[in-house]
Formats: C-alpha cells, sequence, structure tokens
C-alpha cells in the first residue's frame, strides 16, 4: 500500500568495480532514466491497484516532468498521498502545474530535504467549475 522512494531502491543490480566496491553510473542518476524505472515499477499490474501512498520526496525534480512517470501515476486508482520535494523545482508555477496534472482528489505533501512537511495541498474538483 505503500511505497518509499529511495535513490538506487529500483537498480536492477548494483555496478560492481574488480574490487568489489559499488560504482555510480551517470545514466542510472539521470531523470529520465529514473522516471523510466519508476514508471516501469508503478505500471506493473500488482502495483497500480495496491499503492495508495508514495513518497517520492528523494526523487529527482527532473523526474516529475517526464510524460512515462506522470502517465504511471494517473494510472494508480486508490492513490491517495503523494510525497515530493518541496525544493529543487525551477518555481512555484513549475510545481503547482504538476499538482494539477495529478488525478483528482488527491493529496500531496512537499517535504524538505529532511523529511519535514513544508507545504499540504489537496487537488479537487471545484464543484462550480464542473457544472
Amino acid at each position: 500500500r505503500e511505497f518509499k522512494y529511495e535513490p538506487g531502491c529500483l537498480d536492477r543490480r548494483p555496478l560492481r568495480t574488480r574490487c568489489g566496491r559499488q560504482q555510480i553510473s551517470i545514466n542510472r542518476t539521470s531523470s529520465a532514466w529514473v522516471a523510466a524505472r519508476l514508471a516501469h515499477f508503478l505500471a506493473r499490474p500488482e502495483h497500480v491497484a495496491r499503492f495508495e501512498t508514495l513518497d517520492l520526496g528523494l526523487v529527482p525534480v527532473g523526474v516529475f516532468e517526464q510524460r512515462c512517470f506522470l502517465q504511471s501515476l494517473r494510472a494508480l486508482p486508490r492513490l491517495r498521498l503523494l510525497i515530493i520535494p518541496y525544493h529543487r523545482w525551477g518555481s512555484t508555477n513549475d510545481r503547482m502545474r504538476f499538482v494539477r496534472s495529478l488525478p483528482q482528489g488527491t493529496c500531496v505533501r512537499c517535504v524538505d530535504p529532511r523529511g519535514v512537511v513544508v507545504e499540504r495541498t489537496e487537488w479537487t474538483v471545484d464543484e462550480d467549475a464542473a457544472e
């Protein structure tokens, strides 16, 4: 029901040097690569109907601009709470544009790097605008 993203948690297996130390691949830290891995993970049939809470506070902000990732979020029918980073967005408008693109009724909490909630938003249908 809940998923918390940690950097590297979606890697198939850690890359290792010949000495056995873990190696960081630049390709695996790019926003497009992380977005594609997250989208693939969230789109799995056993996850689509399950997740209600996603803690994505440590996801690179560039991921939120990737179309494949946003489509995977929209496909989660039970998503009620999404935790995203407050800082590192280009502007407040970028963050609000992302929030408005989420399914109606999704509660969004913006957190700082320590995980402290800075802002809460709930995206709901305006009754007057719906008529």
